[in-house]
């Protein structure tokens, strides 16, 4: 089993995306998961206490029509991330979602990240190597990416607005990469 799917292969840009932002693509809440990512957290903060519980987009769905990309994007934040996707049981809350929900990520909390590829003005590709101060992938080769931060739009854990434009989380999306 591939570890990854590749969900877009093409350039995209903010004319060619469409945003689909909802309380609905939250991840489904499980008091069993729930707990699970409240010890995961508690255990990741214990190795390492600069961690925190940030805000971050949920990608939901994604598909193409008619050559537009759709983004279908909730809330989430990194200890859901933690607790979650990364964790020791991600097999197990796969296979809860297909057997409640028949949606295998629907209790993931799945946080948007975007990647670029940098060419140099002399032709070289940019690489970094991970500080082995993060909680995941530590001294991993990488290319520039990250996360989309919500709280560069104006969402906070205190207000969560569901009415932000999708030119608004368009530009959070293409100024995120940007500044990668």
């Amino acid at each position: 089993m591939n570890k990854f799917k590749i969900l877009v292969a093409k350039e995209i840009s903010e004319r060619d995306l469409s945003i689909s932002f909802s309380k609905e693509h939250e991840r489904k809440t499980d008091p069993e998961i729930d707990d699970y990512i409240e010890k995961s957290w508690e255990k990741a903060l214990q190795e390492n206490p600069r961690l925190f519980p940030g805000l971050k987009f949920r990608l939901s769905n994604i598909q193409e029509v008619d050559g537009k990309v759709i983004l279908s994007l909730g809330i989430t934040n990194y200890k859901e991330h933690i607790g979650t996707n990364i964790s020791q049981i991600l097999k197990q809350i796969i296979e809860k979602g297909k057997k409640d929900f028949n949606k295998e990520d629907i209790f993931l909390s799945n946080t948007l990240g975007n990647m670029c590829v940098v060419e140099t003005s002399d032709n070289k590709i940019v690489f970094f190597k991970r500080s082995n101060k993060v909680s995941e992938y530590k001294g991993y080769i990488e290319i520039p990416g990250g996360h989309p931060e919500p709280s560069s739009i104006g969402i906070t854990s205190d207000n969560i607005e569901y009415s932000k434009s999708q030119e608004e989380i368009k530009k959070a999306l293409f100024d995120s990469a940007e500044e990668e």
